[in-house]
């Protein structure tokens, strides 16, 4: 029988000589060890009777389950970290504006590299802390947003001695109305009113001194907008006015209040 060249190979025990090996005879095909020719062919008819589809999507079908549940585990441990770190972000920042206040004058380097942080980091947990944002929120959307978020906040404050007043369109009665001002680098004053739909005479009106600019930014873009962001309202008037008329504007607020809660049973 002629040799087939292409099954030769090297071996260490051939010392360099080629060796060659004879390919097998697949119409006769060796019987397999304890058995004969009959019991290798019915094998290899079962063996070959399975579809490969089938078993693959039965491994399929064992593994999603599996998977599903490190997705989830590992989805709460990562829900918990970032409910730990938002925390652990306003221990910090309490604890550095207290500390702040109490370093003397030079103290206050040598205090950031005593607790091992650094300035920069000292300067945004602050940040976040003055800002009035509370862990809940700043779990959610993390401390880069809420930095970005406080920036823009920031940015859309009036300049000191003006205020920032718009009405909105109401269809059913007087506009809505929204005035905020700076009173601090991250506190503004805020009076807003609206529609009271309870009882559809009046407004409710709602005045307060100092509240951190993120929430004032916050109320300006859901009364813009309503509370999905889908339903933008109709500005009437967006004006900046000086302390003077705002002082006006808010004597008028004032006495609407006290003459509703006079008429109050």
């Amino acid at each position: 029988m002629r040799r087939t060249p292409a099954l030769r190979s090297a071996s260490p025990t051939s010392l360099g000589q080629e060796v060659w090996m004879q390919p097998p005879d697949m119409e006769n095909p060796a019987p397999r060890a304890g058995g004969n020719r009959a019991d290798f062919e019915s094998s290899s008819v079962q063996e070959n009777s399975e579809n490969p589809g089938d078993r693959q999507g039965a491994m399929n079908s064992n593994r999603l389950p599996v998977l599903a549940a490190e997705i989830k585990n590992a989805s709460v441990v990562f829900a918990q970290a970032q409910r730990m770190s938002a925390d652990c972000i306003i221990v910090m920042g309490k604890s550095l504006v207290e500390a702040k206040e109490l370093c003397a004058h030079g103290e206050w380097t040598g205090f950031l590299k005593a607790a091992g942080i650094s300035p920069r980091s000292a300067q945004r947990y602050m940040r976040i802390v003055k800002s009035g944002i509370g862990s809940d929120y700043l779990s959610i959307v993390g401390l880069t947003d809420a930095l970005d978020e406080i920036d823009a906040a920031v940015a859309a404050m009036p300049d000191p001695g003006w205020a920032t007043f718009i009405s909105y369109e109401n269809e059913d009665g007087p506009p809505d109305v929204m005035m905020w001002w700076s009173t601090g680098s991250l506190t503004g004053g805020f009076l807003q009113t609206w529609k009271n739909y309870e009882e559809p005479d009046s407004h409710t009106c709602l005045i307060v001194e100092s509240m951190p600019v993120f929430y004032i930014a916050f109320i300006a873009e859901v009364m813009a907008s309503g509370i999905e962001g889908n339903n933008p309202r109709r500005q009437i008037v967006r004006q900046s006015i000086p302390f003077s008329e705002r002082d006006e504007k808010i004597a008028f607020a004032r006495s609407e209040i006290a003459r509703y809660r006079e008429t109050r049973p």
